[in-house]
């Protein structure tokens, strides 16, 4: 990092913020590389030791001394205790400021993102003074949507061919903080139970189920009740309904389930409870459901 950059070190004495620096250089450039990195983000593809270098040395301390954009290295203990390179986060200021996050695989599903992402929220909104901080992802990406969800980041909806991503628009959700907002989660994250009876079992949608969605979808019977289904219904139909199932659970409005057979685990059919956030009939839902041809009668 330029000498002349002083970055704040934060911390919550388990996640610490602090410089970006070249001994980080394989750490990034492995973190990046990565699968879900790719998909959900920006980043070249393939991405290169010299991009790391040029991130790190370059883009970030420029950002800071022109005050357009604060970017921290982010820590924290792994399963033995040793501090080390988790992620980054980078809040970009503007007419829209925005934050932007990326976590290593090692750190991932232990809350590491959502620690950094209060103190990075926090600090801009009492040091820099932001109004607000936006949050952006595009369609399906769950996992960030939680730790914005976790920090208290309010959903406002899904804009198509919103986001660019190497050449192409992709669709995106958002969601907005504001310097008022108390940071706990604004709605209810309903995680599907697994409920087993005699003969079948209701769990969650897996890729598995996603043909036999799309046969029971394009069924003459279900489509002569449920006229407003795409037709034909295709596999990526039935992706984009398990998306918004999941979306819908977060924000606490549904609960959906996959239908399965108890001894094949082949879903039979779907079954959801809706309208689960409606104020004007607390502790009620209404059921939706649907059966596979070959579990008709």
């Amino acid at each position: 990092m330029t000498p002349a950059v002083d970055v704040p070190v934060l911390t919550d004495d388990l996640v610490t913020l602090r410089a970006r620096r070249i001994d980080d250089v394989d750490e990034v450039t492995r973190m990046t590389r990565d699968t879900q990195s790719r998909r959900w983000t920006t980043v070249p593809d393939p991405y290169t030791t010299r991009d790391a270098e040029q991130f790190i040395t370059e883009i970030t301390p420029a950002g800071w001394r022109d005050q357009t954009a604060y970017g921290w290295a982010i820590e924290a203990p792994d399963d033995g205790g040793t501090v080390r390179f988790a992620g980054h986060i980078d809040v970009r200021a503007g007419t829209r400021p925005d934050v932007g996050f990326m976590l290593h695989p090692w750190a991932r599903g232990r809350g590491v993102m959502a620690r950094a992402l209060r103190l990075a929220t926090r600090w801009s909104f009492d040091v820099v003074g932001m109004p607000v901080v936006h949050w952006e992802a595009y369609v399906g990406n769950l996992a960030s949507w939680r730790v914005a969800w976790a920090c208290g980041f309010t959903f406002h909806g899904e804009v198509p061919a919103y986001a660019p991503q190497r050449g192409e628009v992709r669709d995106a959700w958002l969601g907005r903080l504001r310097p008022g907002d108390d940071g706990s989660p604004r709605t209810t994250w309903w995680d599907t139970p697994i409920l087993d009876g005699a003969t079948v079992r209701l769990r969650p949608h897996i890729d598995a189920d996603l043909p036999r969605m799309v046969q029971a979808c394009s069924d003459p019977r279900t489509r002569h009740w449920l006229p407003s289904l795409p037709h034909p219904y295709t596999v990526e139909d039935a992706r984009a309904y398990v998306t918004k199932c999941r979306l819908q659970a977060s924000l606490g409005q549904q609960l959906d389930w996959t239908v399965a057979d108890r001894d094949t685990d082949r879903l039979v059919g779907l079954i959801g409870l809706f309208r689960l956030d409606d104020a004007r009939c607390p502790g009620n839902a209404e059921v939706g459901y649907l059966a596979h041809p070959d579990a008709h009668g």
